[in-house]
């Protein structure tokens, strides 16, 4: 499941979270163990080098609550690389709890784009992704044990931009009351490029329904633990290969769809596609086969992913969130097992055939 919060902010939240409020103390992990979730298609290297880190250990992690978003932030260098953003191939997260629940914990992770803190951040993050059945305290003695997950994304259709200032969002998407879980909590980071990381001991909280909660700590490091999650951002490897895959502004795109819900057998999807001031109509383009390399048609300057014929044009309506269309898409016994390549559409007319858009976003995977 992908989902996407939008935040209403208002000044007067934000103004009352200008200043942080002390948290209820930290608490400490028993030791950690380490896991990988590999999304990607197998070739190729594995991830590229660490772009942003924050990973050194500290016995201490955050008691966060279900749908709760916890957002931290920092500075993302330039990584003289030409780039003006950077691709994100891959990262790790770091969590501990004393569940032991046999199916394991749900947890969501957001990556925001131009995020400053203090309740100042994009309303669209830039990549969500959902994990069902991480590892807990089952089958452990009892504890709060911490997990260190290595996510690669190189080749997925996950992987995504990040610019400069950035944030990282934590949703425990599950109720495990009595225990706990949250993420762990770092050191001041390590690397940030340029000898500026931009964190601060503090972290950002905001309620289920998106109304900004409050801006935290715990008293100050290094006397009290630093408030700021321990995450790792790694580069791609290479690219130039990447171009393809999600988040990459493929040339001539102009035009951004997300999607939202569970791809499960009577699960909800719903599509997103953020029309940047365009006022034709918007589809989901969709077929179970891609076009490789990527087909570029010059004569409207786009670059489409999904192979023609499409095995289905979804036509979307104008979404109650502005400069967006929208689609909802009931999923399938057999809509589970495939893995769907989609872009967002705009046109005066769709069909499975030629294709005139007027613009196309950028390409995601089901599954």
């Amino acid at each position: 499941m992908i989902r996407i919060i939008l935040l209403t902010l208002t000044m007067g939240a934000l103004a009352s979270g200008l200043l942080a409020q002390n948290m209820e103390s930290a608490q400490r992990s028993s030791g950690e163990r380490a896991a990988s979730v590999n999304l990607g298609d197998g070739a190729g290297p594995r991830y590229g080098n660490a772009i942003w880190e924050n990973m050194a250990w500290t016995p201490y992690f955050c008691t966060a609550h279900t749908d709760y978003l916890f957002l931290d932030w920092g500075l993302l260098g330039d990584q003289g690389n030409g780039l003006d953003d950077e691709v994100i191939d891959g990262f790790q997260f770091n969590y501990a709890t004393n569940d032991d629940d046999p199916s394991g914990l749900s947890w969501t992770i957001y990556f925001f784009d131009s995020c400053t803190g203090w309740g100042d951040y994009s309303l669209i993050p830039e990549s969500g992704i959902h994990f069902q059945s991480l590892p807990n305290a089952y089958g452990l003695p009892p504890g709060n044990w911490g997990w260190n997950i290595s996510v690669n994304l190189e080749g997925s259709g996950y992987e995504f931009l990040l610019g400069e200032e950035i944030g990282v969002g934590h949703v425990l998407a599950e109720n495990i009351a009595p225990a706990v879980a949250g993420p762990g909590l770092g050191k001041p980071p390590l690397i940030g490029g340029n000898g500026d990381t931009g964190t601060e001991d503090v972290f950002t909280q905001y309620y289920p329904n998106g109304n900004l909660k409050g801006t935290f700590w715990y008293g100050g490091y290094p006397t009290h633990p630093y408030a700021t999650w321990r995450v790792e951002l790694r580069g791609a490897s290479d690219p130039a290969q990447n171009t393809f895959y999600a988040g990459l502004g493929l040339q001539g795109n102009r035009t951004d769809l997300y999607t939202i819900g569970s791809w499960t057998n009577g699960g909800q999807v719903r599509f997103l596609l953020r029309k940047n001031g365009m006022s034709q109509t918007g589809a989901v383009l969709a077929n179970t086969s891609f076009n490789w390399p990527p087909l570029y048609l010059p004569a409207h300057d786009v670059t489409l992913v999904p192979r023609l014929p499409f095995l289905a044009v979804l036509p979307m309506i104008p979404d109650y969130i502005g400069d967006f269309d929208s689609y909802t898409l009931t999923v399938g016994p057999a809509i589970e097992t495939m893995k769907i390549y989609m872009q967002g559409g705009i046109s005066d007319y769709f069909s499975g055939g030629p294709l005139p858009p007027i613009d196309l976003s950028q390409a995601v995977v089901s599954n």
